[in-house]
């Protein structure tokens, strides 16, 4: 509170004289407490100059804080919405080629580039089913033979020890889906790898300029999240086309034997 110090000090039983010594006093202890503070040795401009500054370093730390948050928030919504989106593409009974298709979507609006190529593996390990989807034009379906299936353990074992969320396309891959009309150049590509239970299942193949996107824009916690839907959903497919796969030949062999049966 504000008080005319002759009327605080008549209220208190103080004279004009005890005010003047109890300043006095008071300036001279101050004096030397910032002495030991040192904040004798500054202009008061120059403080002034130093608080502000100080200031200013303290709100940059906390915008660079929000800013960092905020782009963890908008990324976490655009992943969750491009699952979401994704989960409603496909059903339970989706060909593994339509959910590969579905992940190429998801994977262009999560990352919000203009081009992704998205494949997985075959349930028999001997075909890669590939999608590629572009800002214009409709899916483009390929399915390619693998050839050369040694790179899909290593994936599976650098997996197993940490593994990365981006890497160069492998040289078996590129390989495999050399000559193909793949609007991405696989030698300055990225490969996205997708596993499900420590195995490599398939991945999104990126353009080259994702990769500075994708290690320095992007938080890794999410990417690994949505690539590990997509990994679920492409084993749960292969799945049901295995079980599609084993009731169809059951089938054929209980009409075999009803056919030898009745031949006896």
């Amino acid at each position: 509170f504000f008080e005319h110090s002759q009327r605080l000090g008549a209220a208190l039983g103080l004279s004009l004289a005890q005010l003047e010594s109890i300043a006095t006093q008071l300036v001279r202890e101050t004096t030397e407490q910032a002495g030991f503070l040192g904040l004798t040795d500054d202009p008061p401009e120059r403080r002034y100059v130093r608080a502000m500054g100080d200031a200013n370093a303290e709100l940059s730390r906390i915008n660079t804080e929000l800013a960092a948050k905020n782009q963890r928030l908008a990324a976490a919504a655009r992943y969750f919405a491009a699952i979401r989106t994704f989960d409603q593409q496909i059903g339970p009974w989706s060909e593994l080629s339509d959910v590969v298709a579905a992940a190429a979507e998801a994977g262009r609006n999560a990352l919000q580039i203009p081009v992704v190529a998205a494949f997985a593996l075959t349930d028999d390990g001997a075909r890669l089913e590939a999608i590629v989807v572009t800002r214009e034009g409709a899916p483009r379906s390929i399915a390619v033979p693998l050839d050369e299936p040694d790179f899909v353990n290593a994936l599976s074992e650098s997996k197993r020890i940490g593994g990365a969320l981006l890497l160069p396309v492998p040289a078996e891959l590129h390989r495999a889906l050399a000559g193909l009309p793949l609007p991405i150049e696989l030698g300055s590509g990225w490969l996205a790898p997708i596993y499900q239970d420590q195995r490599f299942v398939g991945g999104l193949l990126l353009p080259g300029g994702a990769q500075a996107f994708v290690t320095s824009g992007e938080p890794g916690d999410e990417l690994r999240g949505f690539l590990d839907c997509l990994g679920l959903a492409f084993s749960r497919a292969n799945a049901q086309h295995a079980a599609r796969r084993l009731t169809e030949d059951l089938a054929d062999t209980n009409r075999r034997l009803q056919q030898m049966q009745a031949e006896l």
